[in-house]
């Protein structure tokens, strides 16, 4: 029984550890922002409708992310950035640049060749490859965000969705940026009409028919459009269609009959 009261407690200092450190690096992060900005430590998604939808699908749309971090609490990168004073590291870049002038000028006077050498620091490319700039909250991407999740959401067949954003204030320097999704109901396939001008190409709309991955009563999606697109051209030019392209087919939307429903009407010129 004592092992295993020892093993929780060193588990229990670690967290501890853990902890400390990442409350620790935080407050450094924060320390180095200039007076009224705030750190954006998380995106939130309250996705209230459908729940079919990928939510990491519609963080990668958000166009600011938080600092990455490390082990899933030390914010490592962004206090890394913020660690070494900007103009010290320029100063001391300048330095050995100078020194590396000067061992070049008597190299040259003495009929050598001269050292090729970078005046850049370790602690340079530790902070270029490494080192994250502590992201600030900034509401004109907040809002570009917004209308980018909308237009995805009505490309997904959500053609009356909206986004609402609101922030949580986690401390007096970090933010939270919320993002509230109403998708509305989902507007599904009613049929498919296919105008095929070219006697030659008409034939194959049987084979054209199985390459449109989207069928009746599927939602809609200008993702799958997109890929039936592909999937047509890719097959016409195997056929020998080899000047056959993506722009030669069109797809129309048709919202005026039944509620929730479009009618897809594909076009092949």
């Amino acid at each position: 029984m004592s092992k295993n009261f020892f093993h929780i407690s060193s588990i229990t200092r670690l967290l501890l550890i853990v902890l400390l450190v990442s409350a620790w690096s935080s407050c450094r992060v924060v320390k180095h922002l200039d007076d009224g900005d705030q750190l954006l430590v998380k995106n939130e998604i309250e996705l209230l409708g459908s729940k079919s939808l990928n939510e990491s699908e519609l963080q990668s749309i958000i166009k600011q992310k938080p600092n990455t971090k490390l082990f899933f609490f030390f914010r490592f990168n962004a206090w890394l950035y913020g660690r070494y004073d900007r103009g010290k590291l320029v100063q001391k870049r300048e330095n050995k640049q100078q020194r590396l002038d000067r061992k070049n000028k008597r190299k040259i006077a003495k009929g050598k060749d001269p050292v090729n050498e970078t005046s850049e620091t370790w602690r340079d490319r530790l902070i270029q490859n490494i080192g994250e700039k502590p992201v600030v909250y900034d509401s004109l991407r907040t809002i570009t965000s917004s209308k980018q999740l909308e237009i995805y959401l009505r490309k997904s067949g959500y053609f009356s969705a909206h986004v609402e954003h609101e922030l949580k204030q986690r401390s007096k320097r970090k933010i939270i940026s919320r993002y509230k999704i109403e998708t509305g109901p989902a507007h599904k396939i009613e049929g498919i009409t296919w105008v095929i001008p070219d006697s030659g190409l008409v034939q194959l709309k049987g084979l054209f028919e199985k390459l449109v991955t989207l069928k009746k009563g599927d939602r809609f999606s200008v993702e799958k459009l997109d890929e039936s697109r592909e999937s047509i051209t890719s097959f016409l030019n195997n056929q020998g269609y080899y000047k056959f392209s993506k722009e030669y087919i069109r797809f129309e939307v048709d919202t005026l009959g039944s509620p929730l429903e479009v009618h897809l009407n594909v076009l092949i010129t």
